[in-house]
């Protein structure tokens, strides 16, 4: 799954510390409204900041299709995120409401009796809401029994704290703010309960519950990734038997592998994986009797990567910078950290259908917020070329410009960044433009090479510097020489490549994917041409190296 820009699909749910009560053991949860970027420190969910908070929001068919809800199921819980805590446990009353309805836009009267009037009290009763941050599990619990009949829900909520202790510090609630225009109506008060509410766009991240004869597996984490091994995590809410399906990233269900029996237990630790590479996995539960519970995944993880070599090339195409091995740090404006953004191809990619950004609202300061790339092993002395494309993004009637330094440290934190390569003042172009810089390492070794965002305040709307096609190449002193002896065609390659020298005799060939990795490789003997069949690789860059007495050739080279 990929996350855009505006349109994010995020997997912070899952990787998230998570807290719950006491989940119903024969309940699967489904997410029906998506993470979007958005957050609200208002009672978009129940808040342990206010005394009392109403709200009714719509979750549109197009949600709920797809998500594992189906007509005819039982709902009975419902879960809400929060990205940041409050500063206490507080504790309430909370009643729920759920409707079925065929409305594509929320349609609820402002009036809140008139707005819940129709719809099912599912749930009543006590709710704490801790001071951590994660998924809060509610199951339901003194109301009547709900069906989902397929279409659209409507969700309320209605949460009251008369006179226990309030957090002085908001949670931040997790949101989609981009799915349905207006979709939730809500107040909130200190005072007394609301009696009328207001129109928001900002909807909380939604899961369900619906009753099942065997749960699925919850809570799915990984930890602990070593180069080749990670532990895997779960809470086994319908037994503890279960299943386990792991592949490579983005693999077909069935294709994988499979683990079960009375070792797979959580945590398990799972070995035999490869260096700088990602994962799937799935996991189910086994009740007996052939009674298995829905499967619940993709959860994706990785293993640590090492650092690559020169020539290096990152078009981002993945959905999180862990997954490039990239290091987000967090810095300012809040909000603002770098991300990546899955848009497909258009005008906020340069290649490929990914690009990074950083975006900011109204903002008083100008950013700090940084992005780190994977290690790249450099040679001292040498000349290395790094070379990316920017843009600047503006809308909502901003006119912000973009800005921003390239540095070089020995290790992937901001604190190591401490070799300045270049810097580009306020620009404003919002087409695609080609920075290049060079520069000479000092040693030998992992370089890791850090973004910073450093835009000017932005006044009005919203203004994001965007990145893509992030290149690092590397000339030593004979790599000169090597050039002007050699001869690589065609390029780009259909199937064959063809390696020619009139003066230079070679004897290996080696083929690298972008992260370094040898995917093909041919010993010769003393030739001074070859042809290299490469139709079994996948379309796209790849680098070219080839061995002589004299030193080692590159070339980068893209497969049709």
């Amino acid at each position: 799954m990929k996350k855009t820009l505006l349109l994010i699909k995020n997997s912070i749910l899952f990787l998230l510390v998570l807290f719950s009560t006491s989940i119903n053991a024969q309940s699967d949860y489904y997410d029906v409204v998506d993470y979007d970027g958005g957050t609200s420190g208002n009672a978009r969910a129940p808040q342990g900041s206010r005394r009392y908070a109403r709200s009714v929001y719509l979750i549109p068919a197009t949600e709920i299709n797809g998500s594992g809800i189906v007509s005819g199921d039982v709902i009975n819980g419902i879960v809400f995120t929060y990205l940041a805590a409050q500063d206490i446990t507080t504790t309430g009353n909370l009643i729920l409401y759920l409707e079925n309805t065929s409305d594509t836009a929320n349609n609820k009267s402002t009036t809140w009796t008139t707005a819940i009037t129709g719809m099912t009290t599912v749930s009543n009763s006590s709710l704490t809401i801790p001071n951590t941050i994660g998924d809060l599990s509610i199951p339901f619990s003194g109301g009547s029994p709900f069906t989902y009949t397929g279409g659209g829900l409507y969700v309320a909520f209605d949460y009251s704290n008369v006179s226990g202790a309030i957090a002085t510090t908001n949670a931040t609630v997790a949101c989609n703010s981009t799915g349905v225009l207006n979709g939730l109506k809500g107040a909130q008060s200190n005072t007394a309960p609301p009696t009328t509410t207001t129109a928001s766009s900002f909807r909380p991240i939604t899961k369900l519950g619906k009753s099942v004869s065997c749960a699925r597996p919850i809570e799915l984490d990984a930890s602990n990734a070593t180069l080749n091994s990670a532990t895997l995590s779960w809470n086994g809410v319908g037994g503890s038997d279960v299943e386990i399906e792991y592949g490579v990233y983005g693999f077909t269900q069935g294709t994988g592998t499979i683990l079960s029996g009375v070792s797979v237990v959580s945590p398990y630790n799972l070995t035999g994986l490869s260096p700088s590479s990602v994962y799937d996995f799935y996991i189910r539960t086994n009740c007996g009797g052939g009674n298995y519970s829905a499967w619940n995944g993709p959860f994706s993880f990785n293993t640590i990567f090492e650092p690559t070599v020169a020539p290096y090339n990152t078009s981002f195409e993945q959905e999180s910078f862990p997954f490039l091995g990239w290091k987000l740090e967090t810095g300012t404006p809040a909000g603002s950290d770098w991300q990546v953004g899955i848009f497909g191809a258009g005008t906020f990619v340069q290649d490929g259908i990914a690009s990074v950004y950083s975006l900011s609202g109204v903002t008083t300061a100008a950013a700090n917020n940084w992005v780190i790339s994977r290690g790249v092993n450099l040679t001292a002395g040498s000349t290395v070329t790094v070379s990316f494309y920017v843009r600047n993004y503006v809308d909502n009637g901003s006119t912000g410009s973009a800005s921003y330094n390239l540095a070089v440290g020995n290790a992937q934190t901001v604190a190591s960044q401490t070799t300045p390569i270049g810097t580009q003042a306020s620009f404003t172009d919002t087409a695609w433009t080609l920075k290049t810089y060079t520069f000479t390492p000092s040693f030998t070794g992992a370089h890791y090479f850090g973004v910073q965002n450093t835009s000017p305040a932005n006044t009005v709307g919203r203004q994001a510097l965007f990145m893509d096609n992030f290149s690092v190449s590397e000339v030593l002193s004979v790599d000169t020489f090597l050039a002007s002896k050699f001869k690589i065609y065609p390029n780009p390659i259909n199937d064959i490549v063809s390696i020619n020298s009139d003066s230079v005799s070679f004897d290996n060939i080696s083929i690298l994917d972008i992260n370094g990795r040898t995917v093909k490789q041919v010993n010769v003997n003393a030739v001074n041409q070859f042809s290299l069949n490469i139709s079994e690789l996948n379309s796209g860059i790849y680098f070219l190296k080839v061995k002589t007495k004299e030193g080692i050739f590159n070339q980068k080279i893209i497969k049709k």
